[in-house]
């Protein structure tokens, strides 16, 4: 009788651990199972995630080329020089602050260009000795083409007591006809005026040289 429960129990644990086995092998069957689904939704997710970084991209490109109001021509150089002379000058001393003078000036002169273009150049502008000074230049070529350039100033001043008296000022290309229409561009410009001649330097001789690049509406 003892013999024989004893093998019962036996059996019976047996029977147990054959469950057991059984229980754990499906576990880890579900857990591969759960884990290789999250890995395929993980790789959805971001080929998903790419696609849209993609999408945007190409969207923020084509937004930037839309907004471009016109395609440009690659910048180009515009260096020229300037000799002009005043023709007309107005000014009057400011009230009650010692050494400042306000006025305006009217100037003519020859532009020449490294390509060998000459334009008629008339300066007008309005000056204040303690601020500077600023105006616009209209140029214009043998075939009918005009700029007009802004400009203003100084950046800087050459120290008093030397055969030159000078500055350096800023300007940018505010419009164009003809082969120059639409043109856009800035530079910079330095003027020197001659202070051993007494008589250029009473009519407002200057020199000047202008270094800038522009750009053209494509055709």
């Amino acid at each position: 009788m003892g013999r024989k429960g004893g093998s019962s129990h036996r059996k019976e644990i047996s029977s147990f651990y054959g469950w057991v086995k059984t229980f754990q092998k499906h576990q880890l069957n579900l857990n591969l199972r759960t884990k290789k689904e999250g890995t395929i939704m993980a790789t959805k997710k971001d080929r998903k995630m790419t696609f849209t970084i993609w999408c945007l991209g190409v969207i923020l490109i084509i937004a930037a080329w839309l907004l471009v109001p016109a395609t440009q021509a690659g910048a180009e150089t515009m260096n020229f020089k300037l000799v002009s002379m005043v023709e007309k000058l107005e000014m009057v001393k400011v009230s009650d602050i010692e050494g400042v003078v306000i006025g305006v000036m009217d100037r003519k002169g020859l532009s020449m260009f490294e390509n060998g273009d000459i334009a008629t150049t008339t300066c007008r502008g309005t000056f204040d000795t303690k601020k500077g000074f600023q105006g616009y230049s209209a140029l214009a070529f043998e075939d009918g083409s005009t700029i007009v350039v802004a400009w203003k100033g100084p950046t800087s001043r050459v120290p008093p007591g030397g055969k030159f008296g000078g500055y350096t000022a800023t300007f940018e290309y505010i419009k164009g006809t003809g082969r120059f229409k639409g043109i856009k561009g800035s530079g910079t410009f330095t003027g020197k005026d001659p202070r051993w001649d007494k008589d250029f330097k009473a009519k407002g001789f200057t020199y000047y040289e202008f270094v800038g690049t522009y750009t053209l509406p494509s055709q």
